[in-house]
């Protein structure tokens, strides 16, 4: 069985990589989950995410602070805040608070399913977007396989922009028609995961993650993505890019 997922995921991986995209990122985390309660847990992380690319310079780092908190065995809610440093960007430091709701459905003895909104507020420095709405879904297998007690899972993240600076749009002859926020389904990230819990205090997940953007359901004055007929510069262009990523993570308390 192991080695079958581990066929899959270097599958999965190759497809995205060929089909979607050269460009390759590495992200790396660190987090511990502190249990202050049987319903209550405390979570921090921090990520580095890596250009394999260029030399392995840094693309960003970023801090979060949560508390996750269970109401049953089937709802869960979040709140945290993530600091974000961005070195190549003229805005480097960008922070942003979010909420979260979840829901796992078990349907069936082998597959259990995911199902989330995340609401985001961001900072002046994020010029992209005010607000995010994330719809999360996602399945994985209920048990764990191997020594190594792996577990996979697929899930989709499905963001939906409110606000940011003004994008000028145009018309079909080139004349300029308004400036509105690109408000609109603009981002899409696909993630297939390996989770390994080794022990009652520390798991780790192997993780491909591909993000694409695009402009799906937006009226025309809304779009990303835009083309200045009159100069041939694109205003907020799309983001294409591939992810590896290693996950750690540690549990103390209860």
């Amino acid at each position: 069985m192991l080695i079958k997922l581990k066929i899959l995921c270097v599958v999965i991986v190759l497809i995205t990589g060929t089909v979607q995209g050269q460009t390759w990122q590495s992200w790396n985390s660190l987090g511990v989950d502190i249990k202050l309660s049987d319903k209550l847990t405390l979570e921090t992380k921090e990520l580095l995410s890596f250009d394999p690319g260029n030399s392995f310079s840094t693309n960003f780092m970023q801090t979060s602070l949560a508390l996750n908190y269970n109401i049953n065995s089937k709802f869960t809610v979040e709140a945290g805040d993530q600091l974000n440093i961005i070195p190549s960007s003229t805005r480097p430091v960008r922070n942003r608070v979010y909420a979260r709701g979840t829901y796992t459905w078990r349907f069936s003895d082998a597959i259990k399913s995911t199902h989330g909104i995340q609401v985001e507020f961001h900072g002046d420095n994020e010029i992209r977007y005010d607000q995010r709405i994330i719809f999360i879904n996602g399945i994985s297998s209920r048990n764990r396989f191997t020594s190594l007690n792996i577990r996979p899972s697929l899930s989709y993240w499905l963001y939906y922009n409110i606000g940011g600076d003004l994008v000028q749009y145009y018309d079909e002859f080139g004349d300029k028609v308004v400036q509105q926020a690109a408000n609109g389904f603009h981002r899409g990230r696909l993630y297939f995961s390996l989770n390994s819990k080794l022990t009652d205090y520390f798991s780790f997940s192997l993780y491909a993650m591909h993000q694409e953007e695009f402009n799906l359901f937006t009226a025309d004055y809304r779009e990303i993505n835009v083309l200045n007929p009159n100069t041939g510069n694109i205003a907020r262009d799309f983001s294409k890019y591939n992810v590896i990523g290693l996950s750690l993570n540690f549990d103390i308390g209860k």
